[in-house]
């Protein structure tokens, strides 16, 4: 069956699909997410305003943490036993750091919750 639109339909493009029905953000790298408090703050406010709409404020918070430590402070990470390249795949994307509007990969997700789990309330670099 064919499907016929009014002349007047205009079909929405991915990006003007996802800014519409979905959400996503790019967040500049700042030492101050070498804070937890920090993190979680910044997690609930891009959830709260609709930027992230699909994953939880600590997800976010864990996520940014993350790529904060790889980005300064990469020898915490070394000590918990996170492999150079994971590591390194972080920093790579730490600035701007993109948070989509879906949880990132499983092995990256892991990765956070270990990062967030085992390291301190403050990174001090």
């Amino acid at each position: 069956m064919t499907m016929i639109y009014p002349a007047s339909f205009k079909q929405l493009s991915k990006t003007k699909q996802k800014t519409s029905f979905a959400g996503e953000a790019e967040i500049p790298m700042s030492q101050l997410y070498l804070s937890k408090i920090a993190c979680e703050v910044k997690g609930y406010e891009l959830f709260l305003t609709g930027a992230v709409k699909n994953m939880a404020p600590i997800t976010i918070a864990q996520e940014i943490f993350a790529h904060a430590c790889a980005y300064y402070a990469s020898s915490v990470l070394v000590g918990l036993g996170i492999d150079n390249a994971t590591i390194q795949d972080m920093y790579n994307r730490a600035n701007p750091i993109n948070i989509d509007d879906h949880p990132d990969t499983p092995k990256r997700l892991a990765a956070y919750g270990l990062i967030w789990l085992l390291s301190p309330q403050i990174v001090l670099i």
